[in-house]
């Protein structure tokens, strides 16, 4: 339960952080007068902010859970993958909450038209999708490598 509260709280913060630096980002590229300015580019922010956040919440969450020891690094113990495991599978479970509630509150009824997460349906899932994809890549980087398949 401690893993899941302590995943949960970086969790939040990053996003919450990456939220406002999507917005400032949406916002100037809204406003500076870019040649080829499309209707992607809000995608490709909040896919590129939300990657950072997912790699900055597992190890954040990874740090603060692993605790301090003489061992180092949490990402270089043993039991590493276990731990990043738990925070990739803990952060979907909050993801899949947040994007419940933000169904129920804003995406279900007239819903407004922008750019910004959470108001956008798309953007958001875009945003939570590229957040618990990179907690994976990192989670897969950890795993150890299996003698078989590293003779091919």
């Amino acid at each position: 339960m401690a893993t899941f509260l302590k995943t949960a709280l970086v969790l939040a913060i990053c996003l919450i952080l990456a939220d406002l630096i999507g917005v400032i980002l949406c916002i100037l590229f809204g406003i500076l007068p870019l040649r080829g300015n499309s209707a992607l580019l809000p995608y490709a922010v909040w896919f590129i902010v939300g990657g950072f956040s997912g790699f900055i919440a597992i190890t954040g969450a990874g740090g603060w859970i692993a605790g301090d020891d003489e061992q180092g690094e949490w990402s270089a113990r043993p039991d590493a993958p276990r731990l990043a495991g738990a925070i990739a599978l803990s952060s979907a479970v909050v993801l899949a909450a947040i994007s419940t509630l933000f169904y129920f509150l804003i995406w279900r009824g007239a819903g407004r038209v922008g750019f910004f997460v959470p108001d956008s349906m798309p953007h958001t899932l875009t945003f939570f999708g590229a957040t618990i994809a990179a907690m994976l890549v990192a989670w897969a980087a950890l795993r150890p490598e299996r003698r078989g398949d590293a003779a091919r």
